[in-house]
């Protein structure tokens, strides 16, 4: 990608590396929200609910929860607001952590969108005006449009299947947001 950026014109090639470290800091920071989270019940609201007699007691942990929470058989805890258990992150989403991992997919969704239309734009303007050639002879000191199509190629055979899986599970989770 950083080759693609340099190949366009210095203002835009400027701003969208700006832009696109930006989203990569915010969802570095949003993907350790979610991790760093406990989705389950504190030792404390286990204790505050065993006075609560419209609590069930988990068969698992024994501890006691309510209808809303399941326990995840890999955690080994009841999660309150239980959606899954997510094995690219190790962790469960439930109530606690739900909002920082919807925040993770659109951040990540954006930055893909940002990256397939840039390549996008760079591969056009190369192939209509030959305008590439003129960035990466200048900032990188080598010019090759094997090299330059290579990687636009590469990197769009890469993110649009990810921009497609994550896209997904996005609007996925938007649905289950506003249902």
């Amino acid at each position: 990608y950083i080759f693609i950026i340099t190949s366009l014109s210095l203002p835009f090639s400027i701003s969208v590396g700006i832009l696109s470290a930006l989203l990569c800091v915010i969802i570095f920071i949003m993907g350790w929200r979610v991790t760093s989270i406990d989705p389950g019940y504190s030792q404390e609201e286990i204790a505050a609910n065993s006075t609560n007699p419209n609590y069930s007691e988990c068969k698992y942990c024994h501890s006691l929860f309510d209808d809303n929470s399941k326990h995840c058989k890999l955690c080994n805890k009841c999660i309150p607001r239980y959606d899954h258990h997510c094995k690219w992150l190790n962790t469960c989403i439930g109530e606690r952590n739900y909002r920082h991992f919807f925040l993770l997919l659109f951040f990540v969704t954006l930055l893909l969108l940002t990256i397939i239309s840039v390549t996008i734009t760079s591969i056009i303007l190369e192939t209509l005006y030959n305008k590439t050639s003129q960035g990466w002879s200048t900032r990188l000191y080598f010019w090759s449009p094997i090299a330059f199509y290579t990687f636009g190629i590469l990197l769009l055979a890469v993110d649009i299947p990810l921009l497609i899986l994550n896209g997904h599970l996005f609007l996925l989770h938007c649905y289950l947001v506003f249902r």
